[in-house]
């Protein structure tokens, strides 16, 4: 099957994946873009269970782990967008429908720049 940027294949219940350059961008000359693959073993029920394809799947662990992650801070919008497979403006609105706070302000940031006027 093909997810955003790379691929992942399904067999004798093991689900293996790849993706590597950046999912919209082409890359910029003298960069180069190393694959990762990962594979991961589940069981063989876990789709019907789920009531998902092996695509629906790959693709919504893509997205959880980019909200993930980029709730704890660990990496942009941006970068989290890229994760999933999304562009940003999709990534935001995948964050919308999953009751996730887009902006993050912390309370002594805010006073402070309240001060400033």
């Amino acid at each position: 099957m093909w997810i955003a940027g790379g691929w992942a294949s399904w067999g004798a219940g093991r689900l293996s994946a790849r993706w590597g350059q950046g999912l919209r961008d082409p890359p910029r000359q003298g960069q180069y873009h190393i694959c990762v693959g990962v594979h991961l073993e589940l069981p063989e029920d876990l789709f019907s269970a789920l009531r998902r394809s092996p695509d629906e799947f790959v693709q919504e662990m893509r997205l959880a782990a980019a909200i993930h992650w980029y709730q704890r801070g660990q990496v942009s919008q941006e970068k989290a967008a890229q994760i999933a497979g999304l562009d940003r403006t999709d990534f935001l609105a995948a964050l919308a429908r999953e009751g996730v706070n887009v902006f993050s302000v912390d309370p002594q940031d805010l006073k402070r720049e309240l001060e400033r006027g």
